[in-house]
């Protein structure tokens, strides 16, 4: 199972740094959450951000857009291997999926907690991976919603039809590893960069994780 440090809560004064820990402790890639106040109540930063972290770094870079209107910022993302966009807040989630992909990158859906699995159905065949948001999007550090694993659990029933591959973003750490079982990829931020030291926590998360 893969896991992606979410850099959300990280101090733009620490940035690089926790990105160089977490790389040598053997994270598998980094995630950015783009939130632009309206989608999502909170305010993060641009996707310049992405780039920027996807100039620095070997390891994939996936871009979480919690945005309207997502394919305005498409184009700004060079350099990031997987784009996430909300179905929720797509006029053409097929016309998005296909803008992606024509930049050569993977094509991502992401799904609020109280989104249907079933909304995926006229686009999957088309998707690469799809975001399982576990808590409400915009704000690091909340537990994961009950009733998460069900999701989990139908998702995964959704990918063995139609290969796609799938990430789980919420409330992750070492106690929910039984629900996550099965799972392509993680997103963690508060539990792998909370207090600043991401060795002990990536290699917490890793264990429990089976990995």
């Amino acid at each position: 199972m893969r896991i992606y440090g979410s850099l959300l809560g990280v101090s733009a004064l620490r940035l690089e740094e926790m990105i160089r820990r977490a790389e040598r402790a053997g994270i598998d890639g980094f995630h950015l959450d783009i939130s632009d106040g309206c989608f999502a109540p909170s305010l993060s930063f641009g996707p310049w951000m992405a780039t920027d972290v996807a100039s620095v770094t070997k390891r994939p870079v996936q871009a979480h857009l919690m945005v309207v209107k997502p394919r305005r910022y498409f184009g700004q993302l060079a350099g990031v291997e997987t784009i996430y966009f909300h179905v929720e807040a797509s006029d053409d989630p097929e016309g998005d999926i296909r803008a992606v992909k024509s930049m050569g990158a993977m094509a991502g859906v992401a799904l609020l907690p109280e989104t249907v699995i079933e909304r995926l159905k006229g686009i999957i065949r088309l998707i690469d991976s799809v975001l399982l948001l576990t808590v409400r999007p915009g704000y690091s550090g909340q537990a994961m919603l009950e009733g998460s694993g069900e999701r989990i659990r139908e998702a995964l029933k959704l990918r063995e039809e139609h290969g796609f591959s799938l990430v789980v973003d919420g409330g992750v750490e070492p106690s929910r590893a039984g629900i996550l079982r099965g799972v392509d990829a993680v997103v963690s931020g508060s539990y792998v960069f909370g207090g600043y030291e991401p060795e002990r926590r990536i290699a917490e998360l890793k264990g429990a994780l089976g990995d």
